[in-house]
């Protein structure tokens, strides 16, 4: 898809859920009746600024404008976000919103802290693991030379008594 086009549906992705949102909060009682929404206009949002992140990276496509598109359109994302932000502190209070990115923020930190333990821990048993195998490959090398030097042993005594005999 090219970048213009996956643009466009990123940011119609966003408006469907910023228009679902204000259909919900109207009848929620609760913030948990709103949040599935939330998480979609989260997830859209990601997604047009990830868009417009690699749109960067392209180079200049089409000039003056791709530049007045991308400034368009990260205004347009902002103002459907600041209108999710006003909705939610309209309907649950001013507080609201702050406590939701504060928890947001929170638990995509412990996401990030768990997948690095994971990872540390994953390399932690991978040198383990190599580790072993070294100790392995050392004591096999040690009964190797041991059974070999003990065979040369018999060979030699077994040369001398034939020698004697």
């Amino acid at each position: 898809m090219e970048p213009i086009s996956t643009a466009i549906a990123g940011a119609a992705l966003l408006q469907q859920a910023v228009s679902g949102l204000k259909s919900a909060i109207g009848t929620a009682n609760d913030i948990k009746d709103v949040s599935g929404w939330l998480e979609k206009v989260w997830t859209a949002d990601k997604q047009c600024q990830e868009q417009r992140n690699r749109n960067a990276s392209v180079g200049a496509l089409d000039g003056f404008k791709d530049a007045a598109s991308d400034v368009i359109d990260r205004r347009l994302q902002q103002e459907m976000m600041n209108e999710v932000r006003t909705l939610i502190q309209m309907r649950f209070g001013v507080s609201a919103w702050e406590e939701i990115i504060a928890e947001k923020s929170r638990r995509e930190r412990e996401i990030k802290e768990a997948q690095a333990a994971a990872r540390r821990e994953k390399i932690r048993r991978a040198q383990e693991t190599e580790e072993a195998i070294k100790t392995a490959a050392i004591v096999a090398s040690i009964v190797a030379v041991t059974l070999a030097l003990f065979i040369a042993l018999v060979v030699t005594v077994a040369s001398a008594q034939r020698m004697v005999a």
